[in-house]
């Protein structure tokens, strides 16, 4: 998941180049993957996933992507999206709660958690909503043999 996760911040670097690599975007691409997998299903992948990656015997084209590769930059913009809005609407009220020195580590007030958490993923996908629809994988229960 590395290597997507910095491929989506890479994109997203390139898409807004004011955007400062900090905990604080790491943090907004955490969470747009995470509710990335969750929406369509596919956080079922990952352990296959991570798997494979330390296999030497699975070749790279079998690799089953949780984040297909062809929605890293529409996730990249979602990211950019939900930072600019975060960043505009507690600007005034972002305050740093914490600062390391050595472990060069800020953290800042709850206002980004407050926003992420409060809103739906429609809000949050908006414009990529129904390429995830496109990639969802259905969550299969057991099969309890009645009706």
């Amino acid at each position: 998941m590395d290597a997507i996760i910095a491929s989506i911040k890479e994109y997203a670097l390139i898409i807004n180049n004011d955007l400062t690599d900090d905990s604080y975007l790491d943090f907004v691409i955490a969470d747009v993957v995470d509710r990335t997998l969750v929406f369509t299903g596919r956080d079922q992948l990952v352990e296959q996933y991570e798997e494979d990656l330390l296999d030497t015997t699975v070749e790279e084209e079998d690799y089953v992507l949780p984040i297909p590769s062809r929605l890293e930059r529409p996730l990249a913009s979602v990211v950019v999206g939900v930072h600019k809005t975060v960043q505009e609407n507690t600007e005034a009220k972002r305050e740093i709660m914490k600062i390391s020195d050595n472990g060069q580590s800020v953290d800042y007030s709850g206002e980004l958690a407050s926003y992420l958490f409060s809103k739906s993923d429609a809000e949050i996908f908006s414009g990529v909503k129904d390429l995830l629809i496109k990639i969802r994988i259905p969550t299969i229960g057991d099969n309890t043999g009645g009706f």
